[in-house]
């Protein structure tokens, strides 16, 4: 055996990326940072602010340009929906298009994203005309047009059923799209009407652009690049030569970008189209390009496969990949010695953390000829395989190796270990070997066969199963001495075999899963995985809970296999997964991948759908849907709300649902109008994983001849200011020849609480008697509610008449940005920042006084505008010039008197740094210091969530953590290392009831524990 030597245990310094692993999430990403999604699309607002968005829910935010990017929250992350396209209408309005069909809106500059009710089309992707509209594109010919930022949608005619892959807009009038088939649709009057254009040949043509009102170009597949110099009226190939061209991008007149499926193949054309020339962007050429973003002539950005973001500022001559990896090598085996420490290996890979992924150290560089994967039996006892039939050992952690070489000479499939000493591999051409010595030696075994065997599993060291390609298993009870094949119901290739015990085992491959409970003498195969596609590993912690790898989701069994559910979607290209007993799970894949799962709570929703069918106006039908824990930790919710016309919450019980347990939720539509309704019900929780909601559909139709009709039609109690009320009539109206028993008289649905009626006993009502029932609306929390009154009766047609109210109450919020930071200062000189008063409220806040105060006061200075009232959505600039004499740091805050109900008197808190350097030159802070959360108070009824800013002298570890007025921890914010510098962290803080918060900030730097906090208000 040849004794090999490599350079292994270098530490590898993970560089900051500003990656946030989202509180919520699960599935976090460990390599590469900030993950390794697919990207599809990308919007820059201006020319520091820019979204990317992808694979499985991701969304990527920059503030600086593009040169770091953080990972951001939103509903659909760790679905298995594809983000492919994103269109910013204003500076804070956008909308994210999905593959299939949904929408996310924000309109608050991207702090928060609202899920939008799906309408009867199926819009894809978005572009923005050049009239400011936002235009949607999909499936079934659709084209649709929004002028309110995808709220409302105009749909167009196009004469068509064929998908809509890409539309453009040569000028103001003209709009050309490019569809499946080889179809062109044009319009010259803004979409009101389209002729067709045929393409030279019938393929799909997936992406146009144009570089001025008549010159434009369009990618049809497989690998033709369409040219027009009338405005899109008629078509030419222009014979491009590179198969599978996915996207066609121009800046200017001259400048445009192709790109392309094959990996590495970028193109830039600087003559209009005339000619192409191919962009080297990295050697070795490693990602496939879905999309570029070009900003200008010069600035460009791409995205791909693995998480790939690269930027060039020199028109493509260099360019910079975005982002930290400590290895970007494909990974190929993973073992989890426990739920904070893992190997992964991969391509000439093998790396170890110990610390839950923070830190690695490993090489991606190792000389072992064909090293391809690996098994670890311990922190420092490895083994790696290889794709000639070497097995590499290691008992120092890859310091000093040995290598043997089996007979088959295949490549190593898995290997598996039952204890320290046994252990069991398998691989191509019929490769069996057998270890008792802990992995350092291997004896060759022998099935009869060469076939290839990509799984196996045993129990001890005398039995195992093998299994590989045309479905075959074969089965040893003799430690590998004979071997038996068993009979399976397919022909397809198997990837994995794991046995729980002796007699109950499962096997998966390509379209297969199959099962046996007598030990493999029969296998049959399993249907309840539904869309399953190649599953390549099943890994079982008990009896009961099982886990199955596709390649790009991770399904689950709670009961033994009786039930199973896909809620998983962490990633694609994934390549092994390993777990531990409390179920805390490792992955590795392609580019580089490595994730952990945290057990958590998720959650399962049937059927994905109600219809109401058709109701009349004014009436309400309910139905219920079944909420499914499918996770390993209680859910629970938080609330259940409905978006649509006429859809309401009715009811369920909210309290906490157990792993493996379900619950029915009840949902009403009560049409305002007749026509078509849409809308969702989102359930919202503690859930980590799962798709929390679920589409709703009605036919609201005319009202039938009840015996009561009502005045006015909607009881509308406009808008009060919070903390007071205001009582109305409704006249009611018996039109019927009969009396009518009335047996109830009461608020129901949506806010019903908000509403009292003043109820009388059960009375009859007699006929052609008019009379009013009062409803009184007291609000309490701002917010716009609606709800019915409810008239019960023995009224054959309509027994349960129901009335819409609604009402709004409003409140001044005064809001400012977080602690004002003026960062150092030269002493003896001044630096003034215009401070931002805002009302974040609806009614007028009234500001009586503004009051100085703190140790550093004198040093703040700031003109007293006194009395001043501020307008709902407005704001008033105060210039505040801190001015140091003696060097340090300085602090001290504004007291600002208002009629906010919550913050009557808001401190302003003022910060800043004297020096005696120039500012490149300034230390890191003396001290911590927790910024005051922005936005406080918080509202449950928005978005629930607020940012946290911290700042660092020093490398230091950090908990931040909420407290309640009896001191007791309600939420963990943040746990772990952060470097020098100033930090931002977003809280959810939707699962706690309203009041008032401690925010405590508690730093350590292995000598001193340093605290910082912060007041936090939450509001209804």
């Amino acid at each position: 055996m040849k004794s090999l030597r490599i350079t292994f245990l270098l530490p590898v310094v993970m560089l900051l990326f500003l990656s946030s692993n989202l509180a919520f999430a699960q599935w976090k990403w460990l390599n590469p940072l900030p993950e390794g999604n697919e990207f599809l699309d990308a919007t820059f607002l201006d020319a520091q602010r820019g979204w990317i968005v992808g694979g499985n829910g991701a969304l990527l935010h920059t503030t600086d340009g593009g040169m770091t990017w953080t990972s951001r929250a939103n509903i659909l992350r760790t679905t298995p929906f594809l983000g492919l396209s994103m269109v910013f209408t204003d500076a804070l309005t956008g909308v994210i298009s999905f593959n299939n069909g949904l929408l996310l809106r924000t309109s608050d500059a991207g702090i928060s994203w609202e899920l939008l009710p799906r309408t009867a089309l199926t819009m894809q992707k978005l572009r923005r005309a050049p009239d400011g509209s936002l235009w949607g594109i999909g499936s079934l010919g659709a084209i649709a047009r929004s002028t309110d930022a995808g709220l409302t949608w105009e749909r167009f005619s196009t004469g068509t059923t064929t998908v809509i892959y890409d539309i453009a807009f040569p000028d103001a009038q003209t709009a050309v799209a490019v569809c499946g088939g080889g179809l062109i649709l044009r319009s010259q009057d803004g979409g009101q009407s389209w002729s067709n254009v045929n393409a030279p040949i019938g393929t799909d043509i997936t992406s146009v652009a144009f570089r001025d009102a008549q010159n434009g170009f369009a990618v049809q597949k497989p690998k033709y690049l369409l040219r027009t110099t009338d405005g899109g009226a008629t078509w030419s190939d222009t014979s491009f030569v590179l198969n599978e061209l996915t996207q066609v991008r121009f800046t200017s007149a001259t400048t445009g970008w192709l790109v392309s499926n094959s990996i590495g193949s970028v193109f830039k054309t600087v003559d209009g189209g005339m000619s192409w020339q191919f962009i080297e962007v990295e050697q070795p050429r490693r990602f496939t390009f879905y999309a570029v973003y070009p900003i200008d002539d010069q600035k460009a950005f791409l995205f791909g496969t693995g998480g790939a973001v690269f930027s060039t500022f020199d028109g493509g001559q260099s360019w910079t990949q975005h982002g930290t990896a400590f290895s970007r090598q494909h990974f190929h085996g993973v073992t989890a010695l426990s739920d904070s420490s893992a190997w992964v290996f991969g391509d000439g890979s093998a790396f170890y953390t110990e610390d839950r992924g923070e830190t690695w150290s490993g090489s991606d560089t190792i000389t072992l000829a064909g090293f391809h994967s690996g098994f670890a039996l311990s922190p420092t006892r490895i083994l790696g395989t290889g794709t000639q039939g070497q097995v590499m050992f290691s008992d120092d952690a890859g310091q000093n190796w040995t290598t043997q070489v089996l007979n088959g000479r295949g490549q190593i499939a898995q290997v598996l270990f039952v204890d320290q000493d046994n252990g069991w591999l398998t691989g191509a051409h019929g490769t069996i070997a057998r270890s008792s010595d802990g992995g350092a030696t291997w004896m060759d075994l022998d099935a009869g066969v060469t076939h290839d065997f990509n799984g196996i599993a045993a129990i001890s060291a005398s039995e195992a199963w093998i299994a590989g390609d045309e479905g075959r298993i074969y089965h040893t009870s003799d430690g590998g001495a004979n071997w038996q094949e068993q009979n399976t119901p397919i022909s397809t290739h198997l990837q994995t075999v794991y046995f729980t015990d002796a007699m109950n085992g499962w096997a998966g491959g390509q379209l297969a899963l199959l099962r046996t409970s007598d030990g493999g003498t029969t296998w049959t195969s399993v249907t309840g995985l539904a869309g399953l596609d190649v599953i390549y590993r099943i890994i079982f912690t008990d009896a009961q809970h099982g886990y199955f790898m596709l390649s790009r989701s991770v399904a689950r069994t709670s009961d033994g296999g009786a039930t199973f559910y896909r809620t998983d979607y962490p990633a694609v290209g994934l390549r092994d997964v390993d777990a531990v007993s409390d179920g805390h799970l490792w992955l590795a894949g392609d580019f580089g991948t490595v994730q952990s799962y945290t057990p958590a709570a998720a959650i399962y929703i049937q059927p994905t759908m109600l219809d109401f069918g058709d109701v009349s106006v004014d009436r309400q039908h309910t139905l219920s849907f079944t909420v499914y824990n499918r996770g390993e930790i209680p859910l629970d919710f938080n609330n259940v709300a409905t978006v649509g016309p006429g859809f309401l919450f009715v009811g369920g019980d909210l309290s906490p649902l157990q792993p493996g347990d379900s619950r029915e939720i009840t949902v009403a539509f009560a049409p305002k109008d007749t026509g078509m309704a849409y809308g969702t019900a989102t359930v919202y929780s503690n859930a980590a994983l799962g798709i929390p909601f679920i589409d709703l559909v009605g036919h609201g139709v005319p009202p039938g001849t009840s015996a009561f009709i009502h005045s006015p039609d909607t009881l509308d109690f406009g808008t009060l200011l919070l903390g007071t009320y205001e009582s109305r009539f409704v006249r009611l109206t018996n039109r019927g020849t009969q009396p009518i028993l009335i047996s109830a008289e009461r608020s129901s649905g949506g806010d019903s609480t908000m509403f009292q009626v003043t109820t009388e006993s059960t009375f009859f009502f007699a006929a052609g008697k008019v009379d009013s029932v009062q409803v009184t609306f007291s609000p309490l929390r701002p917010g716009d509610f609606n709800s019915w009154l409810l008239i019960g009766s023995n009224d054959v047609v309509e027994p349960q008449y129901r009335i819409p109210i609604k009402g709004s109450a409003i409140t001044p919020t005064i809001a400012t940005d977080d602690v004002i930071e003026f960062g150092y200062v030269l002493l003896d000189s001044g630096k003034t920042i215009d401070v931002s008063i805002r009302n974040a409220g609806r009614a007028p806040l009234h500001i009586t006084s503004w009051m100085p105060g703190g140790a550093d006061a004198s040093l703040f200075a700031f003109t007293d505008p006194g009395a001043v009232t501020i307008a709902g959505g407005d704001s008033l600039i105060v210039p505040v010039t801190f001015t140091p004499r003696t060097y340090g740091e300085k602090s001290a805050f504004i007291t600002i008197a208002s009629d906010d109900l919550v913050n009557s008197s808001y401190e302003l808190q003022l910060h800043g740094n004297a020096t005696t350097l120039g500012a490149e030159d300034a230390p890191a802070p003396a001290a911590i210091l927790l910024s005051q959360n922005y936005p406080n108070p918080v509202s449950l009824a928005t978005s629930a969530q607020t940012v946290y800013a911290f700042t660092l002298p020093a490398r230091m570890a950090v908990t931040m953590s909420l407290y309640d007025l009896q001191g007791r921890e309600v939420l963990r914010v943040a746990d772990g290392e952060y470097a020098a510098g100033r930090h931002e962290l977003r809280a959810q803080l939707s699962a706690l009831p309203s009041g008032s918060y401690r925010a405590v900030l508690t730093a350590r730097d292995g000598r001193h524990e340093r605290q910082s906090q912060v007041s936090t208000v939450i509001i209804r």
